[in-house]
């Protein structure tokens, strides 16, 4: 049917304008000739433009350059002349090709009639409505001593026209035998949108189909599944932009080219897609500095974490796992600072995922401390316990039984050179001793940590069994006492008697 009406539509075209005109001949006789396979032209059709010689001479040689009308028509092919030494064509421009073969060996008889070559052009969707093709330049050699000829310039003009320009009434067919959908025949619209890999909202519907539609996909998701049948099968479809950015909206555009000489434009249909954004990186398993307690204890999801180290430390040893296969563990730099804190960083990341970062801030303590590095007694239990509480002016409290009159403490300083000094380490009965344990190291401020020791009292009940248990003990002491005064006295008396008889019998 459409080659029927095409066909028809070319009863107004202009007819072929077909002139040699030689210049400067050595021979009046040899002149190139020009043909096309048509003159009415639609867009869309091809047309063949032959180039040959005629002559009375013979021609052996041939430089021949044909030029088109870039705004009618674009390159599609050509062929040449293939003789016996060489040939050969140089590559098109955009309007013109050079045609240049050697045909016979110098003193051989030639040719006087024959085919240069061939061109094909093809008419653009919307060309200009007339245009000549031209020989603009042909030069050979003829003859048996090959002298060179000029072949003159020929031309030709075609002519084009659109294709709703004919119609005749006669050919319209009756109503009877109009398509069910006429608008089919020519036309920029979807018959069907799908997208396998996302649903669009609104749902396409051919009969009402809109321009704009949305979908969300993951973030696994680069690029839309796009399905698009046009309602006229000479259309042509394109999609572009369907390359989905992370944590955005991309408007990927299905374009419907309609077919040639169809006089409608372009339709463009955009999905505007949201692709999710990346999600994190695999956390940590594990995150350990051997002799080294972090604060607050690891969690894969606690990103920060702090630490202190003795002075002597000056880079960190950390062992930090993941089990994920894919994932990458990089450490930054583990030196410590002289001073000050220190923060290191441990990044786990995965391609096209957010990476994880934990801090350890770490401090490197003074190269001097008056600090305790650990506090305990034998007694009883300290409250808080010294890793709770070890800051500096720190008061732990005790409770220890009435025998306990001191308590034995273990104070170890974190500086070996520090000394320890322990004040008001007894305890009396029924009341709470508060023990001073001073912590001095050179230029360093003295460290104070004190303990409330609170010793219980005696019972009444035991007060009275010792009273009891101590009676009988205490009257065996004071007659025993008496007895000896008692004796004491009476041999005092005895000696004082003799003492005074000696005396008498002298006298």
């Amino acid at each position: 049917m459409k080659k029927s009406i095409r066909a028809m539509s070319l009863s107004i075209a202009l007819c072929l304008l077909f002139a040699l005109l030689p210049v400067l001949p050595v021979s009046a006789a040899s002149s190139a000739t020009l043909t096309v396979s048509s003159t009415q032209l639609l867009p869309g059709d091809t047309v063949t433009v032959t180039v040959g010689y005629s002559s009375s001479e013979p021609l052996r040689g041939s430089d021949i350059t044909v030029k088109y009308p870039s705004d009618i028509f674009d390159y599609a092919g050509h062929t040449f002349a293939d003789r016996n030494n060489m040939s050969g064509s140089s590559a098109p421009t955009s309007d013109c090709l050079q045609f240049l073969s050697w045909y016979d060996t110098p003193g051989s008889s030639g040719q006087t009639s024959l085919t240069l070559g061939t061109i094909t052009l093809e008419v653009k969707d919307s060309p200009a409505a007339s245009g000549e093709i031209v020989v603009t330049r042909a030069e050979g050699s003829s003859g048996t001593t090959g002298k060179l000829v000029f072949l003159g310039t020929t031309s030709v003009t075609v002519s084009t026209q659109s294709p709703q320009e004919e119609d005749p009434p006669e050919e319209q067919p009756t109503p009877s035998e109009q398509p069910s959908e006429p608008e089919k025949e020519s036309s920029n619209l979807l018959k069907s949108l799908t997208v396998s890999n996302a649903t669009l909202s609104p749902a396409f519907n051919p009969d009402q189909p809109a321009d704009s539609y949305s979908c969300s996909v993951p973030y696994e998701v680069e690029s839309l599944d796009i399905k698009a049948v046009p309602v006229d099968s000479d259309a042509s479809i394109s999609i572009q932009n369907n390359k989905l950015k992370a944590s955005g909206v991309t408007n990927v555009t299905v374009t419907v080219t309609p077919a040639a000489g169809s006089g409608l434009e372009k339709r463009h249909y955009t999905i505007a897609a949201t692709r999710a954004a990346p999600p994190d990186a695999p956390a940590l398993d594990s995150l350990e500095i051997p002799d080294v307690q972090l604060s607050p204890d690891f969690s894969p999801d606690v990103m920060d974490y702090h630490c202190q180290v003795p002075y002597e430390t000056t880079a960190l040893d950390i062992n930090a796992i993941c089990s994920d296969p894919d994932a990458v563990v990089e450490l930054s730099d583990l030196s410590l600072a002289s001073e000050g804190v220190t923060d290191i960083t441990v990044t786990v990341s995965k391609d096209g995922y957010n990476p994880r970062v934990y801090t350890i801030s770490v401090t490197r303590k003074d190269p001097h401390s008056s600090r305790l590095k650990s506090l305990s007694i034998v007694e009883a239990q300290l409250f808080p316990s010294f890793e709770e509480q070890s800051e500096p002016g720190a008061i732990f409290t005790c409770t220890v039984p009435y025998e306990t009159e001191s308590l034995h403490i273990t104070a170890v300083p974190e500086d070996s050179a520090a000394t320890i000094q322990i004040e008001n380490n007894i305890l009396i009965p029924g009341s709470t001793s508060r023990i001073t344990i001073t912590v001095s190291c050179e230029d360093q401020e003295d460290s104070l940590y004190y303990i409330d020791a609170t010793r219980l009292a005696q019972s009444a009940e035991e007060e009275q069994e010792e009273d009891s248990n101590s009676s009988p003990a205490g009257t065996t002491q004071l007659i025993v006492a008496i007895a000896v005064v008692v004796i004491g006295a009476g041999i005092g008396i005895a000696v004082f008697v003799l003492y005074l008889k000696r005396n008498n019998r002298k006298s």
